[in-house]
């Protein structure tokens, strides 16, 4: 099901620093206002535009993308048997995206493209100062054997400025963080 505290981005907040794909696109709401200071304070920077290009996602729009990562995957010579193992290290399978949650966002580069992003100003400030607005890269790219997935620069997620800034101070990714809490 949908979640519960989904809001609609462009409805919630005005920031002029931070770009929307579209008018659609939903998010929890304490995550978009963190999203609308930290893109706020960028602007102070004179670093930006953010440019939001996914939020929240259906297990039916994942469902979709999914299945077209496995074709594409197939195309390119991949045996069928491996092939969603394979796609999955990229496009999270069904059920499992953290878009599910409302607390994943994805951001471009300028063209528009997701590994464009990696390029930009906003990616090094936001790998700089995100945490102290409750952000991390989720996937960082020395923790792949870890988290099981690519390294995604563009894939932020929020959890919160006190355990955002703990991961950062000690270099954790979030799998980690959890089990030293548990």
């Amino acid at each position: 099901g949908t979640p519960a505290g989904l809001v609609n981005i462009a409805d919630s907040i005005q920031c002029e620093n931070l770009k929307l794909k579209n008018d659609a696109m939903l998010a929890q709401g304490e995550a978009v206002e963190a999203l609308a200071r930290m893109a706020e304070a960028m602007a102070k920077d004179q670093v930006g535009p953010l440019r939001l290009v996914s939020a929240y996602r259906s297990i039916e729009y994942q469902q979709g993308l999914y299945q077209n990562k496995v074709q594409r995957v197939i195309a390119s010579g991949t045996p069928e048997d491996d092939a969603e193992d394979a796609a999955a290290r990229e496009v999270a399978r069904p059920g499992y995206s953290e878009h599910h949650t409302g607390y994943a966002f994805d951001f471009s580069g300028a063209d528009g493209t997701l590994d464009s992003f990696y390029q930009s100003d906003a990616y090094r400030w936001v790998a700089e100062h995100g945490a102290q607005y409750g952000f991390i890269i989720r996937y960082p790219e020395e923790k792949s054997s870890i988290t099981g997935i690519i390294y995604e620069p563009w894939h932020l997620r929020y959890v919160g400025p006190e355990a955002a800034q703990a991961m950062a101070n000690q270099g954790l990714c979030l799998e980690e963080y959890l089990k030293k809490q548990s």
